[in-house]
């Protein structure tokens, strides 16, 4: 069995924030500094706030479900979806 949660859009706004202060200052690096990681890692995420602007939905085991409080020392998160 499956457990999957939609993540709400104020959530995945907080992700997409993550992402653009990680790109602007990866961006801000000189030339010489950016090594071909580096432009793979903008392209990623270039990537990823694409996909960030669809619907994203998380999915785990029933047993990944069960320990995720022990593991992550937080509850799993229940949103209600629209």
């Amino acid at each position: 069995m499956k457990i999957s949660q939609t993540l709400p859009k104020e959530q995945l706004k907080i992700i997409l924030e993550g992402l653009k202060l990680l790109e602007f200052h990866l961006n801000i690096l000189d030339d010489s500094e950016k090594s071909q990681n580096v432009h793979y890692k903008l392209f990623d995420i270039l990537q990823l706030k694409a996909l960030l602007e669809q619907d994203v939905v998380v999915e785990m085991s029933k047993e990944d479900f069960d320990n995720f409080t022990f593991n992550y020392g937080v509850d799993f998160p229940e949103y209600l979806n629209d």
